[in-house]
């Protein structure tokens, strides 16, 4: 009979893996904003989305930041991120 696992280890585990088995899943937009330019890692956004989404983060002079958005709607957003611009990009994303 093994031994059941201890908490600690399903933390580290949890924090090996990272967000791949979380909650939320899978994002359906993963950007990553490196020196002002948006590195798309998976999703698709229109061209104009695009632009607006990076003028906003230069505008206010972010320069290394990611954004999430998931298939309920969630998103998440670097502490990097102000709130004001958080709210102008959620708008911006749930257009898309």
């Amino acid at each position: 009979m093994s031994k059941p696992l201890s908490p600690s280890w399903a933390a580290q585990l949890y924090y090996r893996l990272g967000e791949r088995f979380s909650a939320k899943g899978t994002p359906l937009v993963h950007l990553r904003i490196k020196g002002g330019n948006c590195v798309w890692k998976s999703g698709t956004l229109s061209s104009v989305t695009t632009r607006t989404i990076t003028g906003l983060l230069r505008e206010a002079n972010i320069s290394n930041a990611v954004v999430k958005r998931y298939r309920d709607n969630g998103f998440h957003f670097s502490p990097s991120i102000p709130e004001t611009i958080r709210q102008k990009l959620r708008n911006v994303l749930s257009l898309n």
